[in-house]
């Protein structure tokens, strides 16, 4: 309904003893689960945070949703690609690059049996032909098995007539 602009009522937060917030609506349902956070029923997360000046530190939290009827997931193995290590005078290159997969990564989808890069963020997050298959020949020089994937999710189901 976001997409649309159409009004919709938010869901309930539910909070768990431990601190997950749990929000379900029809078969959906997101859980948010944050490291040294409070939460409320409104679904909200705070952290409690003193920091001296010049210092630093990291607030970590993890979304999941779990939609039965989805018809793509997120893959249950590790990356399709070998680590890329790169050697630059610039140590900007490095974490560039290494953050450039970590981002691929978070893109993976399976439809249980081939991985593939979804594309359309955010509003979709699924398959989009060319998007995926460009993003796979890319990534050819760290590793096949993604694109290999790719063009078996792509290609048209034996028999077809087109």
């Amino acid at each position: 309904m976001v997409k649309t602009g159409g009004p919709t009522a938010p869901a309930p937060a539910h909070r768990a003893a431990d601190g997950t917030l749990t929000w379900e609506r029809d078969d959906l349902t997101v859980t948010v689960t944050a490291e040294h956070a409070d939460t409320d029923d409104r679904g909200r997360l705070t952290w409690a945070v003193t920091l001296a000046p010049g210092a630093t530190t990291t607030l970590t939290f993890a979304v999941r949703a779990n939609d039965p009827a989805a018809v793509v997931h997120p893959p249950a193995r590790a990356r399709d690609w070998s680590a890329a290590e790169v050697t630059s005078g610039d140590q900007r290159l490095g974490r560039l690059v290494a953050r450039s997969l970590d981002d691929l990564q978070a893109l993976r989808l399976t439809d249980g049996e081939d991985v593939f890069l979804g594309a359309g963020v955010p509003w979709f997050l699924t398959l989009f032909g060319r998007d995926s298959i460009w993003a796979a020949r890319m990534l050819l020089p760290v590793g096949t098995d993604l694109a290999a994937g790719t063009l078996r999710v792509l290609a048209p189901p034996p028999g077809h007539q087109g």
